[in-house]
């Protein structure tokens, strides 16, 4: 995931780690980027209070769908 940044959080989830990616069920489908919490969240397909999103770019964006894309590896 492109931040490393500790105070972000989405849903009240630290999103800084690969575990606390995927420890939550439905936050990160690996495959499965449309069924993922996370990239709905990220390209406002869900509805959710963001103090965050203005810092993530386009193509940040589109990284995290590919990766989620691509299995959401731990690499």
């Amino acid at each position: 995931f492109p931040s490393h940044d500790t105070e972000v959080a989405v849903a009240g989830i630290d999103v800084t780690g690969y575990f606390q990616l995927t420890s939550r069920a439905g936050l990160i489908i690996p495959g499965r980027p449309d069924n993922s919490l996370l990239i709905q969240i990220l390209e406002g397909k869900q509805g959710h209070l963001l103090t965050f999103q203005n810092r993530i770019s386009d193509a940040q964006k589109r990284g995290v769908r590919q990766w989620v894309l691509e299995g959401a590896l731990n690499n």
